[in-house]
């Protein structure tokens, strides 16, 4: 076994050396970034105590015992380690290793150690915000820190101070300090809304988590009410009406997150639309914006004037700030609509943790390593529940409207369209998505070229392998460039593009007429209507046991053909030919029942299926090259070894030929 062992050390050196700088200005530099970014009592750090006069000032303490044999490790969660001498100061805590065996006797006895005054050098050091003197205290309280690090406890008097979630230190300290400034400018005075006699109060943050996000950084702020006392009311009636508004957006948004707001920090800029290279992330943040804005007017305009009553309401999160003042770092704060927040009042998560790492899809079994995929029996069902409570309604809304919306969009997002003309120069079709692999095609051989008169590359076979595989995505890009004349324009819209279980927020759903199916028995149903005729299918009534509550992550939106959201649902989502053919022609249908002439235009000119699978076969095969040959300007983080890689574009070249041949 091993023991973790620790205690405190008394060296002015070092608390003098790493202390924060009390002073912005330092000898005429800025020092305040540097400042905001000293957290050395976060983290441990590995300095030679050879070079300082350091004194052990409190006993040595056991922190954590790993045992070897059982595999376990046993921690203590809080140890009070006792100051050896009267006067002495504490200025950071030592931690070293005891490894220790059983004697001839079979007791337990040290063999090693990484500490004493011999291996000084090999021991970790973790510095003290601020001293400790035992003047105050009998001893030094060092506790266990998250993710297995040992963090040294410091006597807080307030509680939000003592963040309990380590992502606090990963939120730059000007970007909290200016949502606090925002919340309390709009919510300081305001008393509470079940008591308006109750005193003004404030907020602070308590706990900041992160939350998974593939590009960008995602935080959920936990804040708390602190009674202010000052006694003061603010007038909100005598604001002009549109700070009333926005006030009133922070109010609102704070109580239906129960004092939770989300952070989001954009870092990566790649998207489907740019073949996931990584360009201006700046666009992308202000995209992904103004996708949230347009979403959440879209459903609450299609909820007040279609919905029925019954039926569960979409909540698009408010997005109540958005900065762009750094532009190496834009950022937004958020509603928070998840779990525990006020209007969800039945969360379901069971789509989500259903989903499985390797799925067969279109006949080929494909690993998804990070988040998963439906199982085959459940992917229809889901894909229908999207189809008829976001994807139709978004549609019709932004169809409806589409000049509105569409200026809106453009307009905010500084993507153009400042004209008032609805043209729509900067729609996405799919003559417009060939030539961008037309254009990405000719700069992969380029570099080919390049690289081959360079030198660059080390292997022939895989240059001849990449050279083979483009003289087939040339050929398959002359046959989608035949297709582009006989595949119409339908209205634009606003699309999501990526409406895996990740990315939405679920609740039980509120039909009476469901409370007593299972999920089985709903399964069950949606395969069946796989085998049945078109009429008959188009009678069934689409009410699940499930409704989707929110849509979350607008990265890959953008104004497009519908096709393209409906295309992604089929691919994506759709484990197999039959079901992605049923799902487009359950679109067609709905679209052309429609009571708005743009949806029975966009139902009855839909047209097959065959040509949009080829070409997001293309986009797959695209995306793939460009990162095999380290071309997406350090976009996402490959998930596939190189290997795995070739294996993913030689199954899509397969799906291409069969979709080839059946389109022939």
């Amino acid at each position: 076994s091993a023991s973790i062992m620790a205690c405190g050390i008394e060296c002015s050196d070092i608390g003098n050396a790493y202390r924060k700088c009390d002073q912005d200005m330092c000898q005429g530099f800025n020092h305040k970034p540097v400042t905001e970014y000293c957290r050395f009592g976060d983290y441990c750090i590995s300095l030679p105590l050879y070079e300082y006069d350091f004194e052990p000032v409190t006993e040595a303490v056991e922190v954590s015992t790993l045992d070897f044999e059982n595999a376990v490790e046993k921690k203590n969660c809080t140890v009070e380690a006792a100051f050896k001498r009267k006067g002495a100061t504490c200025h950071a805590i030592v931690y070293w290793v005891e490894y220790k065996g059983i004697n001839q006797n079979k007791v337990s006895t040290t063999i090693i150690s990484t500490g004493g005054e011999t291996r000084n050098y090999q021991q970790e050091v973790c510095i003290l915000p601020e001293p400790v003197s035992s003047k105050e205290r009998k001893t030094v309280t060092i506790q266990m820190g998250r993710n297995n690090i040992i963090e040294p406890a410091v006597d807080r008097k307030e509680e939000e101070k003592a963040m309990s979630d380590d992502a606090s230190s990963r939120v730059p300290q000007y970007i909290l300090n200016k949502i606090l400034e925002m919340v309390n400018e709009s919510c300081h005075g305001i008393p509470n809304e079940d008591d308006s006699n109750s005193e003004c109060y404030f907020y602070k943050a308590v706990t900041i988590q992160q939350a998974k996000s593939a590009q960008q950084r995602v935080y959920i702020l936990q804040l708390r009410r602190h009674p202010c006392g000052c006694g003061q009311r603010k007038p909100t009636d005598k604001l002009p009406q549109k700070q009333q508004r926005q006030q009133q957006q922070w109010i609102d948004a704070l109580r239906s997150g129960h004092d939770r707001l989300v952070l989001r920090i954009w870092k990566g800029g790649s998207q489907w639309w740019n073949l996931h290279r990584n360009s201006s992330h700046l666009e992308l943040a202000r995209k992904e914006v103004m996708g949230y804005h347009v979403a959440r007017q879209a459903f609450v305009e299609y909820n007040n004037t279609v919905l029925e009553a019954s039926t569960q309401v979409i909540r698009i999160p408010r997005v109540l700030h958005f900065e762009t003042a750094r532009e190496e770092e834009p950022w937004a704060i958020m509603e928070y609509v998840g779990p525990d927040s006020f209007y969800l009042e039945q969360p379901d998560d069971s789509y989500l943790t259903s989903m499985i790492k390797v799925r067969t899809e279109f006949g080929f079994k494909e690993p998804h390593p990070r988040w998963g995929r439906l199982p085959v029996d459940q992917a229809l069902e889901y894909a229908r529940m999207v189809l008829h409570q976001v994807i139709l309604p978004l549609h019709r809304q932004t169809s409806k409207g589409a000049s509105s919306y569409y200026q809106t969009f453009m307009l905010l997002s500084e993507c153009g369209g400042s004209d008032g003309k609805d043209n729509f120069d900067n729609v996405f079709t799919y003559s417009k998505m060939v030539e961008l692999y037309q254009f990405a095609w000719k700069n992969m051989m380029a570099n080919l070229s390049s690289r081959g008169t360079t030198g660059e590359v080390e292997e022939v076979g895989e240059d001849s392998w990449i050279k083979q595989c483009l003289q087939r995505l040339r050929e398959a890009l002359v046959i989608l460039e035949g297709h582009c004349a006989g595949i119409p324009n339908l209205q634009p819209v606003l699309v999501h593009m990526d409406l895996q279980p990740q990315n939405l927020i679920f609740c039980k759903s509120n039909h009476p007429q469901n409370s007593g199916s299972t999920r089985k028995e709903m399964m069950t149903t949606t395969a069946e209507v796989t085998t049945r005729s078109d009429n008959a299918a188009s009678q069934q009534k689409c009410q699940y046991d499930i409704s989707v509550f929110s849509v979350l992550d607008w990265e890959d939106t953008a104004w497009a053909d519908p096709r393209f959201d409906l295309l992604l649902l089929c691919r994506k989502v759709c484990a197999n030919l039959e079901q992605a053919q049923f799902l487009w022609s359950e679109y067609a249908r709905e679209m052309a029942r429609g009571d708005d002439c743009n949806d029975r235009t966009a139902g009855n000119l839909l047209g097959t299926i065959e040509p949009w699978l080829q070409l997001e076969t293309v986009h797959s095969i695209t995306t793939l090259l460009l990162q095999s040959m380290d071309l997406l300007n350090g976009a996402r983080n490959p998930w596939e070894t190189k290997e795995d890689l070739w294996g993913k574009l030689q199954r899509e070249f397969s799906r291409w030929e069969e979709r080839r041949v059946a389109h022939e």
